[in-house]
């Protein structure tokens, strides 16, 4: 079953998949659009994905959680041709 969101058209699929009214990102699960969010007294405001440890995944449009090896290499600052 395919989901469309009215306020940017945007189209995802899944049971678990979760889209963000506020700024329009599609997640992976609930958790990580809970992740993305930043909550305060009135209300949640959108943070960065990449602040919190979620990347996007092109082949799906879609942002998830990062694999161990992923976060491990995101704390590597070495320059890449150094790894």
């Amino acid at each position: 079953m395919r989901v469309t969101c009215g306020g940017c058209s945007k189209e995802w699929g899944g049971l678990r998949a979760a889209h963000c009214s506020g700024c329009h990102r599609t997640f992976v699960s609930p958790n990580a659009f809970d992740r993305h969010q930043a909550f305060k007294r009135f209300g949640a405001r959108c943070l960065e994905p990449a602040t919190v440890g979620l990347v996007y995944e092109k082949a799906k449009d879609l942002y998830r959680f990062m694999t161990p090896e992923e976060e491990r290499d995101s704390h590597d600052l070495r320059p890449v041709q150094e790894r």
